[in-house]
């Protein structure tokens, strides 16, 4: 009886387990990537960019061989801040995170 009922407990305890979408934080819009508070804000942006596309750069650098590649290699950072300002100054209304998506389409194509 004591094993029914600790069994009991513990099925009541449990939760079941809910997939959630990642949540991204300070994710800058093309607003604030153009035009930054201050100079750390304009760094702070610029360092997100830079992990994101990293993050996105890992997750989806494994071919069908399941050998890494790198989408971004020779491209610098440089390169990538001026390809998101352009893409910000065509897009105003949109965000950092649609302008990464585009990117990295357009360098996975290639």
């Amino acid at each position: 009886m004591k094993k029914k009922l600790t069994a009991l407990l513990l099925c009541f305890l449990c939760q079941a387990a809910f997939a959630q979408a990642p949540d991204i934080r300070a994710a800058p819009d093309c607003g604030s990537w153009l035009k930054p508070e201050n100079a750390t804000k304009e760094l702070i942006n610029m360092s997100w960019l830079s992990g994101y596309l990293s993050g996105l750069n890992v997750g989806f650098s494994l071919d069908l061989r399941r050998k890494p590649f790198n989408y971004f290699e020779g491209v610098t950072p440089g390169q990538i801040y001026l390809w998101m300002d352009n893409y910000c100054r065509a897009n105003p209304l949109s965000g950092v995170i649609a302008g990464s998506v585009v990117l990295f389409i357009e360098k996975s194509n290639k």
